[in-house]
C-alpha cells in the first residue's frame, strides 16, 4: 500500500510544472474546504480531502489543517493520511504519533494505535494524554492490568484530570476492584463536580457491592446534572430491575431510549422486562435487537442462506438451528425443535 502510495504521489508532482504550482493548488483547495467546513457538506468536503491525497504537502501546520478537517467530520482514513504524512516531515514530533494513534482508535485499530501512542512515549516520556490514550486504547483489548499502570503514568503527570481517574476507575470496575473504582470516582468528582459520567460510573460500583441506596443517589446526581444521560437511564433501570421494580425499570429503560435511539442493550433489557411481566409479542420483537449488543454481535455467525422469520413453509426444506447464547438456553429451547418437524422441514442441529 505504501509503495502504490508513493508512486501516486510521484506521478501527480510531476503533471505540475513546480511545487509553487502544487502549492498554490493546495491552498486553493484549503480555502474551499474552509468555505464549506459545516454539518451536511460531509460529501464535497471528503472529495476534496481525496483530491488533495494525490499530492500530499510538504507543509506540517497545512497538514494538520486537513487532518483537523477530516477529524471533525469523521472521515478517519483521510485523517489519517494527513496524520501520517505529517509524522514523516516531523518524526520526532511526539503529536503526530498520538494524533494517529487517536485516529486508529477511532478507526478501532487497538493493537497500531498503542504501538503509535508509545512512539510518542518514547520521544516525549512527560507526555501524559499519550500514557492516557495508550491506557484507552488498552481497555479496548481487555488488558486492564497494562491499562492501569499506562493510567497511572498518565495521573502521576498530571494529578488534575478528572477523565483520567474516571477512566482508570472504569478499568478498575472492569477487574472487579470496586472500592478502588469507587475511589477513582470520587477524585474525578473532587476535580470536576459536574461531571455525570462520574456519578452514573460510581453508581454502577456501589450497586456491585450492594449500595444499592448510594448507588441510586449517584444514578439520580448524574441525571439532575446531565438529563439526556442515556447511560445514567439505562443503569437506573438494571438496578431496578434487579430489585424487581420493573415499572421503574422499564421506564428507565424507555428514556434511555429517547436520549439513544440505537441503544441496544436497553431495548434488549426492556425485553426482558416485558417477557418477565407476559408482553410476549413485544417482548420478542424488542429481543431481536440482542443481535446488535457488542457481546453477541461480535459472535454472531454469518451464512449465505436467508434467515427464517417464520413465515415461510418450510415444507421439504433444510432449516439450521444452530446455539447462539448459553447452555442453558440451548437446553430450554431445544424443545421447539419439534415444531420444526411436525412442519416437514428437515432440521439440522
Amino acid at each position: 500500500m505504501t509503495n502504490i502510495f508513493t508512486r501516486n504521489i510521484k506521478k501527480r508532482t510531476e503533471s505540475y510544472s513546480n511545487s509553487d504550482s502544487i502549492d498554490y493548488l493546495i491552498k486553493s483547495k484549503l480555502t474551499e474546504l474552509f468555505s464549506i467546513n459545516q454539518p451536511g457538506n460531509q460529501r464535497q468536503i471528503e472529495s476534496i480531502l481525496s483530491e488533495i491525497t494525490s499530492y500530499i504537502p510538504n507543509n506540517i501546520e497545512i497538514l494538520n489543517k486537513l487532518a483537523s478537517i477530516a477529524v471533525q467530520h469523521k472521515i478517519w482514513k483521510k485523517a489519517l493520511v494527513f496524520f501520517e504524512a505529517a509524522s514523516r516531515l516531523e518524526p520526532n514530533n511526539p503529536y503526530c504519533f498520538n494524533n494517529i494513534g487517536v485516529v486508529l482508535h477511532e478507526l478501532k485499530q487497538f493493537e497500531k494505535s498503542i504501538t503509535n501512542y508509545k512512539k510518542a512515549i518514547s520521544i516525549n516520556p512527560q507526555f501524559a494524554d499519550a500514557y492516557y490514550n495508550c491506557g484507552n486504547a488498552l481497555k479496548e483489548i481487555a488488558q486492564y492490568e497494562l491499562a492501569v499502570s499506562y493510567y497511572d503514568g498518565a495521573i502521576k503527570l498530571k494529578s488534575d484530570s478528572a477523565e483520567y481517574y474516571t477512566n482508570r476507575g472504569n478499568v478498575f470496575y472492569e477487574i472487579k476492584y470496586y472500592e478502588k473504582a469507587i475511589s477513582d470516582f470520587d477524585k474525578a468528582i473532587l476535580l470536576k463536580p459536574n461531571l455525570a459520567i462520574a456519578y452514573c460510573n460510581k453508581g454502577n460500583a456501589l450497586k456491585e457491592i450492594n449500595k444499592i441506596e448510594e448507588s441510586l443517589v449517584n444514578y439520580e446526581k448524574a441525571i439532575l446534572i446531565e438529563p439526556s444521560l442515556s447511560q445514567a437511564y439505562y443503569n437506573l433501570g438494571n438496578l431496578y430491575k434487579d430489585i424487581k421494580k420493573f415499572d421503574q425499570a422499564e421506564k428507565n429503560y424507555d428514556l434511555a431510549i429517547k436520549y439513544s435511539p440505537e441503544y441496544a442493550v436497553a431495548y434488549w433489557n426492556k425485553s426482558l422486562i416485558l417477557l418477565l411481566l407476559g408482553n410476549l409479542k413485544q417482548g420478542w420483537e424488542l429481543y431481536e435487537w440482542r443481535l446488535l449488543k457488542r457481546e453477541l454481535s461480535e459472535r454472531k455467525r454469518l451464512f449465505v442462506k436467508p434467515e427464517w422469520t417464520g413465515g415461510e413453509n418450510l415444507k421439504n426444506k433444510v432449516i439450521l438451528i444452530y446455539a447462539e447464547q448459553g447452555l442453558g438456553d440451548v437446553i430450554q429451547f431445544s424443545r421447539y425443535v419439534n415444531l420444526l418437524i411436525e412442519l416437514n422441514a428437515f432440521v439440522l442441529l
